[in-house]
């Protein structure tokens, strides 16, 4: 008899009697029986058509002839029959192979679906008398191939059979014999003793104690009042509800030779999972009852493709308990946000462990196994934290041709059940039919761990799903309603965001009906833009290295939510080292710009949102492509801005009209048939000399937008803000001014007339060089320095020859009273004293020459402003140096801040105020040119303030046009010089696109800006090739992490840690864009929002004040007044704002505030931060005039909840004339000092318009402010 032992079965065969049901049993018996026969010794599985019970037993006849079917016979019988005997089953019918095959998958899909029924039917009621459990997962595979083998009668034969009799019922379930006895007919076999038999018992039973706990705590955290979000929505633990019902069947059958120890400590696990069971049934059945008061579902009928929406309704860290749950995001987002390395992070995971034992009381008390259990739920290594979290994004990894002239893409392939990437070795691109294959190799092998060879991509680049992030959006609670909300807009005279433009209120859908006029509960239509940018991911490095990015936002979210850098959708970074020729841009594009066309015919529909549990379909269409204008016009496949027709909007020639042509009404526009005729006449060109001709007739190449059957990309390509005025116009002309670039201003000359000298016959060339440095020198801006330090001036000038000196005053003569024949007998002091005395007199003025309008001491006072402005913190600082004649370089936000802030200022000061003669043209004809340099520069910044302000109107597009016209043709008469630029002609396309979309802040590039400073900041191996891709995996990451906490299936208790992720990681708190520009604009452009609330600013700095004493009591720890002024304050208070008097019962106690936050933009009192108390507001909400204040303090009663301002109103000087008041876009204003003798007033905080701006200067004895407001709505 063969052993047991030897076929393999020693654990599997104690599992399968100890852990089977009886009809199981009865299978493995009959399959024992059969291994063990000498029939089956000598005839093998595959050839018995019937098996002996034993050596001695009749054997089995399957005559044909008699049709015994497998009866039992004698002998003779048997031998007598021998020629009419069926041959092997399996040989004699061709198809028995087939029948087996089909029984067997018959027999796994029987067992499985006993199982299913089983722990359904026991999920429904208290009887415990229900079938036995499934086996353990090592033990199933073996049970249910045992099992289809024995049941197939083609190969065990009839029920008559031994194996036949025993299924069927000999040993069945009404068997009188226990399940034990069974076992014990082969105790023979098993050799295995009952203490390590008890010992299994107790090792199988620690591992369900350990899942119980678990799984308790699971059940335990979810909450009674849970709620479905549609009709067949399955239970959030489902699959925790399935383990403890089959748990509690394994426990509740007698195991065969247990212990009395065993069965205890069996008998108290199943009670504790009925205990859980029984928690859950009203939690099931709240859950059923809810989840069948949805309707039926909404069917996709329009045939689009269907996107699987389920992975991001999947809840995660389940089974975790709360500590465990804040120690992984406390590693993941040390991991993914703050970029700790891994060895952090396994440190993290170490010291977390320890604190979680040290709070349990190790190592006083050694910690029980449920503790321990506890303990050891923490992983070790950070890589596993961070996956439990899901948050990659789905993407494709595409092979890129390393020829620099090629970049074709290639997408990856994959054999039937693998998932190893297949790529082409080489590139088999051919750009024209007839043309030559690139050839260049793709791949190179990589040897794997196993002995296999993969081919890796040599050069890759990672496309990401937009339908993966779209989804993502729609799943996360409340949503959906927001970007649907965005298409309903109120009737206004103003335009507030991209929705009030004029593009999309006349944009069609392609069934000929307005894409904002057709929305349905079951359909979602959004509007994008999309934004190609270069930059060098090695920010600090000195090498020239040029990675793109592909990014898009969704102009349906709010604005205060659509430019956080975790609703920028990042497509792709491009590879490096350099920027893929115009040709080849259109390979990175395409994998986009495929999906934007899937998704606007016919659409994506998406299995489920948070909103719609059923689906719902959504509508994408791509409305503005934004980028600088090297970006633009490679990415649109149109000419450079070198080319003769550099325009992307126009026809204007670079020969004819140039870069300085202010005849705007006259140039003829491009159409978008021309476009597309000419993209299809330059594809289809069959050589590269057919290409140039077609590209030089329309100069337009084929682009991959041309997908897009709906856009229009001369309409939609549109002029960046950002880049036009901040880094080109506002730019340029601090350069024409003298300002932020490298000059000598020692050779530059302030006199009306400049001097010349002749040098002497016979001079040395020492003598000529100290001639030439002393005309230098006393040509440069000396007036106030001899009027302040004349001896300075003096011993500057005693550094020169006294030859160079007498040639100086000889040249002066007609200027200087020196008597005849008495100059050769001077000294050098008495030279010295003449060319000071003449100097004083010389008259000095602002040069007209570009690069130095403004001299050193111009510069000077620049430098001292930029120190001393007075200033709000969220408003961008400058560096110092910009005041001095070095090359500077400046973010786009500062010149923004420079030109409408800092410039303008300084101007007035130094141009105006301390030097109020020089506008006088009639009295001095000289400073025309400097009245003209004046008046040019404030009209571009007028300009730029109406353009960028947070409202737009038809009308204040037309008034930008005229003042952008203005400014150039001023600029061209006080620099004739000048050489106009493509910026100066694409500003005036720029009033196009602010009637069409509206203000700039709602779709310029700033917010796509940030995300390159975020992708830069990211820790890489700066080798190229591997960095592009770390950057884009980790950009998603952390953008996925920051969304985690309005996912619907975020642990609950990470609510509470949101806040302090907002405040640490939060995108919008770390970029001066977001604190200045979109501070300024939310402020006007839409209501407070209750997350937006910093609630610390109130609670922290509040404190309770009695004022009912006659004592000095200060309002807050540094504002104090007299008492008289606060019982007058108070009383103007209450009679103004309550219409009651003021009584001491009322005003006992008064709540003092130093800050107020309201939408975002932090005022305070002045002691606080004074630059935060200086404010613009209007006597009543809706008054439009502008008063100027000082927050005292803010203040709150026991009457009225409601914060008040208590400020200062600051008066206008009336003794000269404002200096502002020529340009009065600036909204500026001279203003008198404060002093404490200025009464207290009282407003609301909705009274408030903005901060403002200003400098303190001492004019004729006088403290004088010159101001301008900081608000940017009109």
């Amino acid at each position: 008899m063969r052993s047991l032992l030897d076929l393999g079965f020693r654990k599997e065969i104690l599992d399968l009697f100890f852990l089977m049901d009886v009809p199981r049993l009865h299978i493995t018996i009959v399959f024992m029986q059969h291994m063990i026969s000498s029939d089956l010794r000598d005839q093998g599985l595959s050839s018995f058509p019937g098996l002996p019970r034993n050596n001695s037993a009749m054997p089995l006849c399957t005559c044909r002839r008699y049709c015994n079917g497998g009866a039992m016979v004698s002998k003779k019988v048997h031998n007598e029959h021998q020629p009419y005997r069926a041959p092997d089953v399996l040989e004699a019918d061709p198809s028995a192979k087939e029948r087996l095959e089909a029984a067997l998958q018959f027999a796994d899909r029987a067992t499985k679906e006993q199982d299913r029924l089983a722990i359904e039917e026991l999920s429904r009621t208290d009887d415990t008398r229900l079938p036995p459990p499934p086996p353990d997962p090592g033990v199933e595979d073996l049970q249910q191939k045992i099992a289809a083998m024995v049941l197939t009668d083609s190969c065990t034969g009839s029920q008559i059979a031994p194996g036949g009799r025993l299924w069927s019922g000999d040993l069945g379930a009404g068997s009188s014999q226990p399940i034990g006895h069974q076992a014990t007919r082969f105790d023979h076999l098993v050799n295995t003793s009952n203490k390590r038999l008890e010992a299994e018992y107790i090792a199988k039973l620690d591992r369900y104690k350990v899942q119980i706990d678990q799984l308790r705590l699971t059940v335990d955290s979810l909450s009674a009042t849970i709620t479905p979000t549609h009709r067949h929505e399955p239970f959030p633990i489902q699959k925790e509800v399935d383990d403890i019902y089959s748990i509690r069947l394994c426990l509740e059958r007698r195991w065969a030779d247990e212990t009395k120890s065993v069965q205890k400590y069996r008998i108290n696990l199943a009670s504790s999972a009925v205990a859980i069971i029984e928690n859950l049934k009203p939690k099931q059945s709240s859950w059923r009852t809810l989840s069948n008061e949805f309707p039926e579902e909404i069917r996709n009928d329009i045939g689009a493709e269907v996107y699987d929406t389920s992975h991001h309704f999947q809840s995660f860290l389940t089974g975790y308990e709360p500590p465990v749950q804040l120690c992984l995001l406390l590693v993941v987002a040390l991991q993914v946000l703050a970029h700790a390395s891994r060895r952090a992070g396994r440190l993290t995971l170490y010291m977390l462990s320890l604190v979680l034992k040290s709070m349990l009381g190790w190592p006083h008390k050694p910690l029980t196994k449920q503790q321990e259990g506890f303990v050891k739920s923490l992983p070790t290594h950070p890589d596993t934290v961070t996956g439990k979290f899901n948050l990659e994004t789905k993407h494709t990894i595409y092979a890129v041709c390393p020829n620099m002239a090629c970049h074709k893409l290639y997408k990856p392939t994959y054999k039937p059940g693998s998932q190893v990437p297949i790529y082409p070795k080489r590139c088999d691109h051919q750009e024209f039919p007839n043309g030559p294959l690139c050839g260049t190799v793709l791949t190179q092998s990589i040897p794997t761990s196993s002995g296999q060879v993969y081919r890796k991509p040599i050069k890759r680049f990672i496309a990401f799903d937009l339908k993966d992030w779209i989804s993502g959006l729609l799943s996360r609670t409340g949503y959906e309603d927001k970007m649907d909300n965005a298409w309903s807009r109120q009737a206004s005279t103003h335009m507030d965001d991209v929705f009030d433009g004029q593009f999309l209120k006349d944009f069609k859908y392609k069934d000929g009906s307005l894409f904002a006029s057709h929305q349905r509960d079951n359909q979602a239509r959004y509007a994008l833009s999309m934004s190609v940018d270069f930059f060098n991911p090695r920010r600090n490095s000195s090498h020239s290295v040029s990675c793109g990015i592909i990014s898009l936002v969704n102009f349906n979210l709010p604005p205060h939510e659509r430019y956080r850098a975790e609703n920028v959708f990042l497509a792709g970074i491009i590879p490096g080292p350099k920027e893929p020729p115009a040709d080849a841009m259109n390979h990175y594009l395409e994998p986009v710009v495929d999906q934007l066309d899937a998704f606007w015919n016919p659409g994506v529909y998406f299995s489920r949102t948070a909103k719609y549990p059923a689906g719902r379909l959504v509508i994408l269409a791509l409305i503005i492509l934004i980028c600088d204008l090297p970006a633009a016009r490679k990415t649109a496949g149109m000419a450079s801005v070198k080319h003769t027709f550099f325009c992307s909007s126009c026809h204007a020639s670079i020969h004819k009209e140039g870069y300085g042509s202010t005849d705007f009404k006259g140039w003829r526009r491009r159409t978008k048939e021309e476009y597309e005729e000419g993209s299809k006449k330059w594809l289809a060109a069959k050589t590269d000399t057919e290409r140039t001709a077609v590209f030089n007739t329309y100069t337009t190449r084929w682009s991959a937008f041309s997908k897009l059957s709906y856009f229009d990309i001369h309409s939609s390509l549109a002029v960046d803000a950002m880049h036009n005025l901040f880094l080109g116009l506002l730019k340029d002309h601090a350069h024409v001014l003298g300002i932020g670039i490298k000059r000598d201003g020692s050779k530059e000359s302030a006199l009306s007339t400049p001097l010349s000298l002749t040098p002497s016959d016979g001079m040395t060339e020492r003598e000529h060089e100290d001639l030439a440095d002393l005309l230098c020198y006393i040509q440069t801006p000396l007036q106030t320095t001899i009027q302040e330090d004349p001896d300075k001036v003096s011993r500057k000038l005693n550094t020169f020859l006294h030859s160079s000196l007498l040639l100086m005053v000889q040249e002066l003569r007609g200027n200087v009273s020196v008597a005849d024949g008495s100059l050769k007998k001077m000294t050098k002091a008495d030279l010295i004293a003449i060319l000071i005395e003449w100097r004083k007199t010389q008259p000095e003025h602002a040069s007209r020459n570009v690069n130095s309008v403004l001299n050193s001491q111009d510069l000077k006072v620049l430098q001292d402003n930029i120190s001393n402005v007075v200033k709000p913190t969220w408003l961008t600082s400058l560096p110092p140096s910009l005041g001095g004649m070095v090359n500077v370089t400046l973010k786009a936000d500062q010149w923004r801040v420079f030109g409408t802030v800092y410039l303008p200022l300084t101007l007035v000061v130094i141009w105006k105020l301390q030097n109020p003669g020089a506008m006088n043209t009639e009295s001095q004809p000289v400073n025309e040119s400097l009245k003209n340099i004046l008046d040019c520069t404030m009209y571009l910044i007028q300009a730029i303030i109406v353009a960028t302000s947070g409202t737009m109107k038809a009308d204040m597009a037309e008034l930008y046009l005229n003042l952008m016209l203005s400014y150039m043709r001023s600029l061209k008469n006080a620099f004739p010089t000048y050489k106009f630029k493509p910026n100066n002609h694409m500003s005036l396309h720029l009033s196009e696109h602010l009637r069409n979309f509206g203000p700039v802040h709602s779709w310029w590039t700033f917010p796509f800006e940030r995300v390159i400073g975020m992708v830069q900041r990211i820790p890489t191996n700066n080798i190229l090739g591997q960095l592009e891709e770390t950057l884009a995996l980790s950009f998603h990451r952390s953008s996925n992490l920051r969304n985690l906490f309005r996912s619907t299936t975020c642990p609950r208790i990470y609510s509470y840690a949101s806040s302090i992720f907002e405040r640490l990681f939060s995108s919008r708190t770390s970029d001066t864009v977001v604190t200045g520009i979109l501070k300024v604009s939310s402020l006007f452009g839409r209501d407070i929002q209750e997350e937006d609330k910093n609630a610390d600013d109130l609670e922290e700095d509040a404190m309770s004040v009695d004022v009912s004493d006659d004592s000095d009591v200060r309002l807050d720890d540094r504002d104090s007044s007299a008492h008289e002024d606060r019982a007058a304050l108070y009383t103007q208070l209450f009679n103004t704002k309550f219409g009651s008097p003021l009584t001491s019962e009322s005003t006992t106690k008064i709540s003092v505030f130093r800050t107020l936050t309201k939408d975002g933009i932090r005022f305070s009192s002045h002691t606080h931060h004074l630059g935060n108390s200086l404010i613009n507001f209007s006597d009543n909400s809706k008054s439009k005039d502008y008063q100027w204040g000082r927050i005292e303090h803010f203040i709150s009663t026991s009457k009225s909840k409601d914060k008040l301002v208590i400020l200062r109103r600051f008066r206008s000087d009336n003794t000269l004339d404002n200096p502002f008041e020529p340009y009065p876009l600036l909204r500026g204003q001279l203003l008198l000092a404060l002093d404490e003798s200025d009464a207290l007033e009282v407003i609301l905080p909705e009274q408030i318009i903005s901060h403002f701006a200003c400098l303190q200067v001492q004019i004729e004895e006088r403290s004088l402010l010159p101001a301008i407001s900081l608000s940017r709505r009109f």
